[in-house]
């Protein structure tokens, strides 16, 4: 015969399992992606289809979203409407296979662009800083950040770049395409001074995809390789997810450590189109295949055979670029209504856990 101790016992632990159900399912709703908005290739004239535009970022100082167009422009656009706002000033970037490819701005909206050599030891690696958008952009490194390596492919750099910090606690990095080596780039205040960090990865890990990540941490990929979490000072991988994990077919990545989130482009084949997905950082050390958190189709199924692009997030918003396939804004609604919910719930199994 049950008694009244027993059944709040009893009670008490079916209201938490409640809790737990209601928090994941809440959890998981509220992050899903919503469309802020979308543009196309021909939407704009700086959005093509032929591999051109392939650096994006976000400016925290103007609310802007800016595209790498090459060395013919920087395009930029209003990050809460789409709206086309203008271009940046372009005097003085030249040299490379491209003058300018990649771009990326720090906290303090200090934007900073490379350019992309294939050889580093006779063509220099290039990085360009804008004080604001209105300003001429000022050459702020030229060199071979990989220090003088024998590999060749440990020379090619600027398919890759991510900035953190401001000021003179700026970091920006980049990774050899096909190499080992990620060149990590600083300054003093005035002047910037690269060291070629060695990577424990394979030849090519990281040659496509690479953020910041939580922590003194970074994240890399390429085409058809695992995501590796890499240790920002000493190049070592204290995370890698296989295929177990994560589709090798996540290519671009973005992080938002504050909110433990992952975006990665997956390149699908046609007629399938690439999505951009989304994942919990939290759940990726778990030993089964993630299901992304939402999961959201390019406009257009067009081929991206360099396997480039860039996301970025700010706020609630993570952006998109997929090479020869458009730019996406898409939101992360909020989890008030997670919080409120679990918040009601907990209350309830307070007063159960109390009754005599």
């Amino acid at each position: 015969m049950f008694n009244r101790c027993t059944l709040t016992m009893k009670t008490s632990a079916l209201l938490l399992t409640v809790v737990t159900l209601a928090v994941a399912a809440a959890y998981s709703q509220a992050q899903s992606l919503e469309s802020l908005w979308v543009l196309k290739p021909g939407d704009r004239t700086y959005l093509t289809t032929d591999n051109i535009q392939r650096g994006m970022t976000y400016n925290p100082a103007t609310g802007h979203v800016l595209i790498a167009n090459r060395a013919t422009s920087v395009n930029v656009v209003d990050g809460a409407t789409g709206a086309d706002v203008g271009t940046m000033n372009i005097t003085g970037i030249s040299g490379g296979t491209f003058a300018l490819n990649m771009i990326s701005a720090g906290s303090d909206g200090v934007i900073y662009g490379a350019n992309l050599t294939t050889d580093s030891s006779t063509t220099p690696f290039k990085v360009y800083r804008w004080a604001n958008e209105s300003a001429v952009p000022e050459l702020v490194y030229s060199g071979d950040p990989s220090g003088g390596n024998p590999t060749a492919t440990n020379r090619r750099f600027g398919d890759t770049l991510d900035v953190r910090g401001a000021g003179n606690d700026v970091h920006i990095l980049a990774a050899s395409r096909a190499g080992t080596i990620v060149a990590s780039i600083k300054t003093d205040g005035s002047t910037f001074t690269a060291t070629p960090l060695q990577t424990d990865a394979t030849a090519g890990d990281l040659g496509l995809g690479l953020a910041f990540g939580p922590g003194n941490t970074f994240l890399g990929t390429a085409a058809g390789r695992l995501l590796r979490q890499i240790d920002v000072d000493t190049g070592l991988t204290v995370a890698q997810y296989g295929t177990n994990v994560l589709s090798s077919a996540l290519t671009i990545v973005g992080v938002d450590p504050g909110a433990n989130l992952l975006a990665g482009i997956t390149l699908n084949t046609s007629p399938l189109p690439d999505t951009l997905d989304l994942y919990g950082l939290n759940t990726l050390s778990e030993a089964v295949l993630n299901t992304p958190l939402d999961s959201e189709p390019f406009p257009v199924d067009n081929a991206n055979g360099n396997g480039t692009g860039a996301i970025d997030f700010f706020g609630n918003v993570v952006y998109a670029l997929d090479s020869n396939n458009g730019l996406m804004a898409m939101t992360v609604p909020e989890p008030a209504i997670l919080t409120l919910f679990a918040g009601g719930l907990i209350a309830l199994l307070g007063r159960a856990r109390r009754r005599p």
